[in-house]
């Protein structure tokens, strides 16, 4: 006897990620960019014990945030990506796929 199970789950899913500087989407044509910002305030401060974070898209980065010297350095895509197989899958689902050419036909007709 095959047993099969069934159940119904509410997932929440996210559509978009706003920029917390103008309010403007973090969405480019592949992914979301964004700079995190994060701060665990501790004690001996006026905000004891609170924890901040913010989204910020490029263009509030550069034009609000350019007084600060950030430390930059090189991102090493493989982390980011993560393996060949994961980085194609990400990059097929961001972009159109044409439909299969048989007999010649090339669609243009």
């Amino acid at each position: 006897m095959e047993i099969k199970a069934k159940e119904n789950r509410e997932v929440e899913v996210i559509t978009d990620i706003l920029c917390d500087s103008c309010g403007n989407s973090c969405k480019t044509k592949v992914d979301y960019e964004y700079m995190t910002l994060k701060a665990d305030w501790g004690y001996g401060t006026k905000k004891d014990m609170e924890r901040w974070n913010a989204h910020i898209c490029e263009k509030c980065v550069d034009e609000k945030l350019s007084f600060i010297k950030f430390k930059k350095s090189d991102v090493d895509f493989q982390t980011v990506l993560g393996t060949d197989e994961e980085m194609e899958k990400k990059m097929n689902d961001y972009y159109l796929k044409y439909p299969k050419i048989e007999d010649g036909n090339t669609g243009t007709e």
